[in-house]
């Protein structure tokens, strides 16, 4: 069996980000190994924004410390057999294009997102090991939890879908300090938001380095456009099917790019 992790990051920022760690059960047990006692030892619950910008849990630490803390993080994860799915998109090209309203929007954004990293979770497994199957663990989110269940649920029905029985349900959700495979997802999710952040509103900065270390695993990331999204919106409005649509990305599995 292997478990999919997700996380999203970004919310009421100009983009936002949906990300997923997949591996077996038997890497995620060994991950939870090695970075337990780093995180027991630290008193905090990892959340990478927090980790970043030395505030919530990390109020007070140094720079150094921070850093020191997010580098075990990532050579805990260096050592497993895992792979990521990244997918992001700027909001204000959501919100032009895609039927939504100010009290839906960051739901039915996530929503959107998450089910391409379904998807792409399922068929990357099936490329590495056909005979798995993959239940799926979500970051606790009670506003997010009923949208994600119905979307989970949709693909599992959808009989256009040949890798539909892979996924094992229920869809699960769950806090950091439950699964310490999510504060991993949170990881991922917030490099993914960062990167795309960073390439839309400040190029003038180097790529991240934690970035550079989580495309080894690999990492499969995708921007979402605008022009995404009218072909996304228009093909909903012929059909239900999403699958030949999400096909279409995912080309180069070594480093992010627009689609």
């Amino acid at each position: 069996m292997f478990r999919a992790f997700i996380d999203e990051s970004g919310f009421q920022c100009d983009v936002f980000a949906v990300s997923a760690f997949v591996g077996a059960e038997r890497e995620w047990e060994l991950f939870c190994q090695d970075w337990e006692p780093i995180i027991t030892a630290a008193g905090v619950t990892y959340h990478a924004a927090e980790c970043e910008g030395g505030y919530g849990e990390f109020a007070g630490w140094s720079r150094e410390k921070r850093d020191a803390l997010n580098i075990a993080l990532i050579d805990c994860l260096a050592k497993r057999q895992i792979f990521g799915v990244g997918m992001s998109a700027i909001v204000q090209d959501f919100r032009e294009v895609m039927p939504t309203s100010p009290e839906t929007l960051w739901r039915d954004l996530y929503v959107e997102l998450l089910e391409i990293v379904l998807i792409q979770s399922v068929n990357r497994m099936v490329e590495r090991r056909p005979g798995q199957h993959l239940t799926v663990i979500c970051d606790q989110q009670d506003e997010f939890r009923p949208a994600a269940t119905r979307v989970f649920d949709a693909l599992r029905s959808d009989i256009e879908w040949n890798h539909r029985h892979k996924l094992e349900p229920p869809i699960r959700f769950a806090s950091r300090k439950e699964f310490l495979p999510l504060q991993a997802a949170d990881k991922v999710a917030y490099e993914t938001f960062r990167s795309y952040m960073n390439q839309f509103y400040k190029p003038e900065l180097k790529a991240r380095m934690a970035m550079y270390r989580i495309f080894d695993f690999p990492f499969y990331t995708a921007y979402c456009s605008k022009d995404s999204f009218l072909r996304l919106k228009n093909m909903k409005a012929k059909t239900s099917e999403l699958l030949p649509w999400v096909e279409e990305i995912f080309l180069d599995e070594d480093k992010s790019y627009y689609w």
